[in-house]
């Protein structure tokens, strides 16, 4: 909410807490591209940090401020995975991922929808003023691989799914740890992605 102090507690976190990574939830009060995050980008950089989203929205934990989605535990079902899916959306046709090329940012759950809408968003922007020069010029998908995501998605489906629109390279471990759908155990393809982790977190 205040991008200045928001600024001191990343300072904070990493020199004297000596946090490996920035966490913030996908939802402002201002848009994932608005320019005056731009400083808060450049400071991720700068300390040489990725910075994870994870949703946090409108509604806090609850999910997005949307009362269609106060039954049946839609906020979690439904409302999850859009603002994974939003914040990609975001920050790629935002051009964050220009204005800062050195940031690594890693979005969770595989960027929710995404993955499966993904030819969707490639139809998209084959036409329209609004599409920004990079994916004009390197695609969407090029553009998409930029981005790191957690690999904690549900189902064999969507395992394939994942890794035949986003890759392997940019792909981390994720637990949830402590939610609802925490894994049981790691299993060999947790860990065939740690040299990712240990690249994205600089422990390599």
């Amino acid at each position: 909410q205040d991008v200045d102090a928001a600024i001191k507690e990343l300072h904070r976190a990493v020199n004297e807490l000596g946090l490996k990574a920035a966490y913030t939830g996908t939802h402002y009060p201002f848009p994932l591209d608005d320019p005056q995050l731009d400083a808060f980008y450049h400071e991720v950089v700068k300390l040489d940090i990725p910075l994870f989203l994870h949703p946090a929205s409108s509604g806090g934990d609850k999910g997005p401020m949307d009362e269609r989605l106060d039954r049946f535990n839609l906020t979690i079902l439904l409302g999850y995975p859009y603002e994974e899916m939003l914040a990609c959306a975001t920050l790629l046709f935002g051009d964050v991922l220009t204005r800062h090329p050195n940031i690594d940012i890693c979005i969770s759950h595989g960027g929710g929808g995404l993955p499966y809408l993904f030819d969707r968003f490639v139809g998209m922007t084959q036409f329209g003023n609004w599409v920004p020069e990079s994916i004009q010029e390197h695609g969407f998908q090029a553009m998409l691989r930029k981005l790191w995501f957690d690999a904690h998605v549900d189902g064999e489906t969507a395992h394939k799914r994942l890794l035949e629109v986003m890759g392997g390279d940019k792909l981390v471990y994720g637990t949830n740890f402590g939610g609802w759908d925490t894994p049981s155990a790691a299993d060999e393809f947790a860990a065939s992605l740690t040299p990712n982790a240990k690249r994205l977190l600089r422990l390599a």
